[in-house]
């Protein structure tokens, strides 16, 4: 039996933090564990209502959903895409530091996970595209999906 844990996620990306007093707080995302052997983070964005200020943080979990390593970054007013990318990043980067070597990233922002994939593509974020780009080519097995 698949273990779930329940997560809260920001809203879909495209928006402006900016106009967060008309976006929804939050959407819940069931987490499913990974096949054996590989780990998946689980990324959080925060945005603050009066400010437009964001954060990004979350967790690296085994298998089995143990806690691995914890990671959090304060980001300052940005776009909801541009918090999303440095979620990922900062997984990306908790991950190698304990060394994992199978991760599985999944993202429920398509937006962020087309960046990704199209690596020579043009972005509006080139810098934290090329960091992520450049983590996911060191010696390890990462997979990139959109979920929905």
């Amino acid at each position: 039996m698949q273990r779930e844990s329940v997560f809260a996620f920001p809203p879909a990306a495209g928006r402006s933090i900016r106009d967060s007093e008309n976006v929804p707080p939050v959407i819940a995302a069931r987490w499913l564990k990974p096949p054996r052997g590989w780990c998946k983070p689980n990324d959080v964005g925060a945005v603050a209502r009066g400010s437009g200020m964001t954060a990004c943080g979350g967790v690296v979990r085994d298998e089995e959903g143990n806690w691995l390593i914890g990671f959090s970054r304060k980001l300052g007013v940005c776009l909801i895409l541009e918090a999303e990318l440095w979620g990922l990043y900062e997984g990306l980067l908790a991950a190698w530091s304990i060394n994992i070597r199978y991760l599985i990233i999944e993202s429920d922002n398509l937006e962020a996970v087309k960046l990704l994939n199209n690596r020579n593509g043009l972005s509006i974020f080139p810098s934290i595209v090329h960091y992520i780009v450049e983590i996911m080519k060191r010696p390890w097995t990462t997979k990139l999906f959109h979920i929905g």
